[in-house]
């Protein structure tokens, strides 16, 4: 099986898949590094346009968020923790 990326997607679905007993699974990213557009865009003021606990992952919520739009490089360390 194949997933393709390490976005944020990406990860919630590897996640899922060891969680459901299957470890047969590889993913493909083109970037250097997991997180997505949050690795891809790290320019200074980058922030999400949501609220931020909207990128929390059901299975590893976090509760910190420093500010309601969080800036990229917060979200990118949540991705990476």
């Amino acid at each position: 099986m194949v997933i393709q990326g390490a976005g944020m997607s990406g990860i919630a679905m590897a996640i899922a898949l060891k969680r459901a007993g299957h470890h047969s699974f590889v993913v493909l990213e083109q970037s250097a590094g997991a997180g997505g557009t949050w690795w891809d865009n790290r320019y200074p003021g980058a922030q999400c346009d949501v609220p931020s606990h909207l990128y929390s992952f059901s299975f590893e919520l976090k509760r910190d968020w420093t500010r309601v739009f969080a800036p990229a490089a917060e979200i990118q360390r949540y991705v990476e923790d």
